[in-house]
């Protein structure tokens, strides 16, 4: 039954993130958990009758959850896995039902440990991706419930694998939550994001200074030296940017090679002269600048438009200068 539990839970799981974000690694992690249940579903068949093959069948569900949880923490995953795990632990079931629920448990044992020992081989210059303290846990586990049977131990390996899991999905969505509000190249907040924020400084009293940043002769640059080139030039210019605001301010790439900074009670002038004068040295480029002091009464985007309209007065004056919006 536990093993059932956990892994109808890992199929609804899967299911639902793999609906939503097109992901093959959960469509994979939803195939082992139906394995799961046919394992678990014959298990509690069969327990009226064949109390050590029902075991089996429980270790060999909890080991299909096990082997989705080593694959979203980044186990390699082959085309030819997702026939060779039901058909190993089937045979490993049968075995165990034949020659007796201790040879059933060690080759549940030596399965799991085989596949932690190859998952390591291949991510060895990786070891963060391997859990291999809940990995110890399990077998531990594993040994205990092989010498003293109960259903304790076995609560016990469903709240390891589902504790592996959760950690690893946690950071997976949080990484995805990450992409989708941030500029892929630059690392830097994207537009929508960034007027989120401004709004919600705004809106709590914030008072907040705003720069349109736009890198000059840009185009020509990209084009005379290739996009290669031009990609360089943005992600120094973000992370020049990132650190001017570092702990006052957030940032955004706004679009093409125009971004926008915010700042709350800090000198948004003196940030911009800041980013413009260290830009030539680290990238060759230029930039021009317009800014924008708090107003009240006035949106993000009000704001934002007012920080362009005193960029666009930089460029027309001369490029490579801060202008301020009056």
């Amino acid at each position: 039954m536990i093993g059932l539990g956990l892994s109808l839970l890992g199929m609804l799981v899967s299911r639902e993130i793999r609906l939503r974000y097109n992901s093959a690694i959960f469509t994979r992690i939803f195939n082992l958990s139906q394995y799961a249940a046919i394992f678990a579903i014959l298990s509690l068949i069969l327990s009226l009758v064949l109390k050590d093959l029902s075991i089996g069948l429980e270790w060999a569900a909890i080991c299909c959850m096990w082997f989705g949880a080593l694959h979203l923490w980044g186990m390699p995953w082959q085309s030819w896995m997702k026939f060779s795990i039901p058909i190993s632990l089937t045979l490993i079931t049968l075995l165990g039902a034949l020659g007796g629920r201790y040879i059933g448990a060690i080759l549940v044992i030596l399965f799991c440990a085989g596949s932690v020992f190859y998952s390591y081989t291949k991510n060895k210059h990786k070891l963060k991706n391997i859990p291999m303290a809940s990995a110890a846990a399990l077998l531990i586990v594993l040994l205990v419930d092989m010498v003293v049977p109960s259903f304790a131990w076995r609560a016990w390996e469903v709240l390891i694998v589902v504790y592996t899991i959760t950690v690893r999905l946690i950071a997976y969505l949080h990484n995805i939550h990450h992409v989708s509000i941030t500029d892929k190249l630059t690392g830097l907040y994207n537009r929508a994001t960034f007027i989120e924020y401004a709004d919600s400084f705004i809106s709590s009293g914030e008072k907040v200074g705003i720069m349109f940043v736009d890198l000059d002769n840009f185009g020509d640059k990209n084009n005379t030296e290739g996009h290669a080139a031009g990609d360089r030039i943005l992600i120094e210019s973000a992370r020049i940017l990132q650190e001017v605001v570092a702990g006052n301010g957030v940032a955004s790439r706004y679009g093409g090679e125009e971004m926008v900074a915010l700042l709350i009670e800090k000198d948004i002038y003196k940030a911009a002269e800041e980013f413009r004068s260290r830009l030539p040295e680290t990238t060759g480029i230029t930039a021009s600048v317009g800014v924008v002091y708090h107003v009240e009464g006035v949106n993000a985007q009000h704001l934002i438009d007012l920080a362009d309209d005193a960029m666009y007065q930089a460029k027309r004056s001369g490029k490579n200068k801060v202008v301020i919006y009056n």
